[in-house]
């Protein structure tokens, strides 16, 4: 996780930047939670976002991307 929180900071820039960032404070609040849990309400709110503008989908209350930046 922390591997995939720091290609966040490093491959976003502008809008990106923005929306990325409020997911990797999301991810950091669900990580702190049993990940076996669902997704939390803003969680699932940041990826509505994510879904239709990049792409993402989540498998099993993991994170599955499918940006360009090869994560």
């Amino acid at each position: 996780m922390r591997k995939l929180l720091t290609r966040f900071n490093e491959a976003v820039h502008g809008e990106r930047k923005i929306i990325l960032m409020s997911l990797r404070n999301s991810l950091k609040r669900y990580c702190l939670k049993n990940t076996s849990q669902f997704l939390d309400q803003n969680l699932e709110q940041d990826f509505c976002v994510l879904r239709q503008r990049h792409q993402i989908s989540t498998v099993g209350g993991f994170v599955q991307l499918s940006l360009e930046y090869g994560i």
